[in-house]
């Protein structure tokens, strides 16, 4: 009797103390550090180790260089255009993969639980759809000559661009491409955040006044702090890889560079050019930038957080 309210935790019960040597739980450890190790951390050593290396896939030998992969990536006449096309893709990353899956979230709420169901399932559907195969759907959509997007500019009397042939609209089209099939994941988790909120208090300040913008600006999105704060920083974090597909089946990059980024540039020099070793030193040097970027959020908006009652 006496070990029975010893297990369930009754006052006046001291539990047994834990055997200082008792190292057990290292086992059940292992397992997550031997994946997590190999997949992460193994990789990213030996990336770090090739961007110092003059290797081209095909020899069998390697010859160290030092710094000087860095200096090719950095001194190539279009890095700086590349680098401001990869700002410019996670900004609209954050903006289709942030902004409109919260905006989308709440409004699914406000519209009752009749629906809720149907709009979570209509949002949800294009992440289930291949990338390759939304790219070249997008790409008909696109069409500058009788394609329905432009068809709807003509029906207004305006003339659509040439999307993905146009320097100043490819980006643009790309990052709707990629949003449009990977935002639902983003909208879901909005949506249980926000789904999370207590009642009493929606309620209370309903009674208060706040309605609408006020109602999200200082109730729901503060409410539901902690799930906008991941999904923002997987927005920056997907915006890059989200794009490498429509880039790939549609532009390659152009035209004249125009669609390209750091993280599509990786991939053309290391398995189109066979250079390894900038394509390393680019890789280190993007997730160094994406490191800064994440971390700067991570402290800017982890300070408006509200992670519970105060």
């Amino acid at each position: 009797m006496a070990d029975t309210l010893t297990a369930i935790g009754v006052p006046g019960r001291r539990p047994a103390p834990r055997r200082r040597g008792d190292k057990t739980y290292r086992w059940y450890l292992l397992p997550f550090v031997v994946i997590f190790g190999g997949f992460l951390f193994l990789p990213l050593i030996a990336v770090l180790v090739l961007s110092f290396l003059d290797w081209n896939l095909i020899r069998a030998d390697a010859q160290f260089v030092g710094l000087e992969n860095y200096a090719d990536v950095v001194l190539n006449p279009v890095f700086l255009q590349t680098l401001r096309q990869t700002a410019l893709y996670v900004v609209l990353g954050v903006i289709g993969n942030c902004i409109i899956p919260v905006l989308l979230a709440a409004f699914t709420l406000s519209v009752g639980q009749r629906a809720l169901g149907f709009y979570r399932t209509a949002l949800f559907l294009p992440a289930v759809v291949a990338s390759a195969v939304s790219a070249i759907v997008w790409q008909y959509l696109f069409l500058p000559a009788g394609g329905p997007i432009n068809s709807v500019f003509a029906g207004l009397g305006l003339t659509g661009p040439n999307w993905f042939t146009d320097p100043n609209t490819v980006i643009y089209a790309i990052a709707v491409i990629a949003s449009w099939n990977t935002f639902g994941f983003n909208y879901v988790i909005a949506l249980g955040g926000l789904s999370a909120i207590p009642v009493s208090i929606v309620e209370a300040a309903k009674l208060d006044g706040a309605h609408g913008w006020r109602m999200l600006t200082q109730v729901t999105v503060p409410m539901a702090s902690p799930t906008l704060i991941f999904v923002a920083l997987a927005a920056v974090l997907q915006s890059l890889p989200h794009a490498f597909v429509p880039i790939q089946v549609i532009t390659g990059g152009g035209p004249n560079n125009a669609s390209n980024n750091l993280f599509y540039d990786v991939y053309r020099n290391a398995f189109q050019y066979f250079q390894i070793g900038p394509s390393a030193a680019g890789a280190v040097i993007l997730v160094l930038l994406l490191a800064i970027v994440v971390i700067a959020q991570y402290r800017f908006t982890d300070k408006r957080a509200t992670y519970g009652p105060n």
